[in-house]
């Protein structure tokens, strides 16, 4: 089983997503899993192309439309015209966790908010495995329960 890091509806994630200092500090505390401090060159022109075991949701949702691009060590994303759902960038994280931390460094680029959210493909008791989602705003934080709430398919229906 696997549980998803999900990037959505986005922003440009900046250079070194992962400081020296972040994964010292993770590394001091438990155990690090999973850094990508997107320093290389995007593999596609026409593509998602962000490498290292990231994949994105363009194809099904936009048409295979690039909404992903690495420029300059940020990985960036934006919603292709016409998509019929946020652009959502994603990867596969195991083993999986109990308890975690996600140091990230983000800045909006004409975006109004983004989110990160995880989600397990395998669960399904809720609307496409989601499970917990932390949003993004210039205005604030917000922390949802996807699991017991908004996705759980109990609720939902």
């Amino acid at each position: 089983m696997l549980t998803r890091l999900a990037l959505v509806s986005l922003f440009a994630f900046t250079s070194t997503a992962f400081a020296v200092d972040d994964i010292a500090l993770i590394e001091s505390a438990g155990t690090l899993i999973f850094a990508d401090d997107f320093n290389r060159t995007d593999t596609s022109t026409t593509k998602d192309g962000m490498a290292n075991g990231w994949d994105s949701n363009s194809e099904r949702r936009a048409s295979g439309q690039k909404q992903a691009t690495i420029i300059n060590g940020a990985l960036t994303i934006k919603t292709a015209p016409g998509a019929d759902h946020n652009a959502v960038i994603f990867h596969a994280i195991a083993p999986n966790f109990r308890d975690g931390v996600i140091p990230i460094r983000a800045r909006f680029s004409g975006a109004e908010s983004f989110a990160v959210d995880f989600n397990n493909p395998e669960y399904q008791t809720v609307h496409s495995g989601h499970i917990i989602n932390v949003g993004f705003g210039k205005r604030g934080i917000i922390i949802k329960d996807s699991k017991t709430g908004s996705m759980d398919l109990k609720i939902r229906t």
